[in-house]
């Protein structure tokens, strides 16, 4: 399996109905998005790109951009002062209203903050762990 067709069946697997398996999904694409020195911010750009119809591009977008968000929360602690807030705002307005109701530079600054506290907090739980 080429790595563009790993990443695509991880990313089809965030919608499976088992909690356990969207988990490993998710894991298993943020692997690949790090191979391929990718981030779910081109992931986001390529699914707009795409010959979909509108409502399942934004659909997909949308879920793919909360994950993102909640994958980052996860590692709160690690992010700046009034940063997690900001990423919950976010997350809870796409949540709520869809992306179409975020600005791009809001969505874009979410994300970063969310990618950096990701890798901050697997930094430092591999340093406890050595």
């Amino acid at each position: 399996m080429t790595d563009r067709s790993k990443l695509a069946k991880c990313i089809g697997m965030l919608g499976s109905a088992h909690e356990g398996e969207r988990v490993n999904a998710l894991t298993a694409a943020n692997r690949e998005l790090a191979d391929a020195n990718m981030s779910w911010l081109d992931i986001a750009c390529l699914a707009e790109r795409i010959d979909v119809h509108d409502r399942a591009r934004t659909t997909l977008f949308d879920q793919l951009l909360l994950d993102r968000l909640h994958d980052g929360l996860v590692h709160a602690w690690a992010m700046g002062d009034g940063e997690a807030t900001f990423v919950r705002g976010i997350k809870r307005t796409v949540h709520e209203s869809g992306s179409l109701s975020a600005t791009v530079a809001d969505m874009q600054r979410a994300i970063k903050i969310a990618d950096e506290a990701r890798r901050r907090g697997g930094t430092l739980a591999r340093a406890r762990s050595a």
